[in-house]
């Protein structure tokens, strides 16, 4: 538990100074009463909220949230989970993207060690990661943009 102590109508963190006297701050989160620490000044610290599909990005600040402090941080979007081969391959059927078209756009990649490099990706990865630079790649060729590939590698998850 971490306390914070509202300082010019602020949360801050607390850092174990009450006026002139410093207070060990783990003896007080332990030892001191709901009621004392209210009569302090401090309150609990609640935990930020994190939606689903979001993870937190930097350093916690804090905000009141009725009337005590909760931490609160910048959201991003959770990074897609890895797909199996069969979760890819269906993901792109159920978005009606044939497999031989894939196949075909593998056989375009100009160089010759990409191609072969390619191939063996696509034939013998048992999971694919969505950020790799041959998904994005495979993914143009076919006229696919990095936002639509996003949204098929979400549908694909739940495969």
């Amino acid at each position: 538990m971490a306390l914070a102590i509202q300082m010019n109508g602020q949360w801050e963190r607390w850092d174990g100074w009450l006026g002139e006297a410093r207070h060990n701050t783990l003896d007080v989160e332990r030892c001191w009463s709901p009621a004392e620490l209210e009569d302090a000044g401090l309150a609990v610290i609640q935990p930020a909220l994190i939606p689903p599909g979001k993870v937190p990005v930097g350093q916690s600040s804090l905000v009141d949230d009725g009337g005590a402090p909760r931490e609160v941080y910048a959201l991003e979007d959770e990074p897609l989970r890895p797909l199996t081969a069969r979760q890819l391959r269906l993901g792109l059927i159920t978005n009606g993207i044939a497999l031989s078209d894939v196949e075909a756009a593998i056989g375009g990649v100009e160089d010759e060690t990409e191609r072969a490099a390619a191939q063996v990706e696509w034939e013998y990865a048992s999971e694919f990661v969505r950020h790799h630079p041959l998904i994005d790649q495979i993914g143009a060729a076919l006229g696919l943009t990095p936002a639509q590939i996003d949204t098929m590698w979400q549908g694909a998850q739940s495969l």
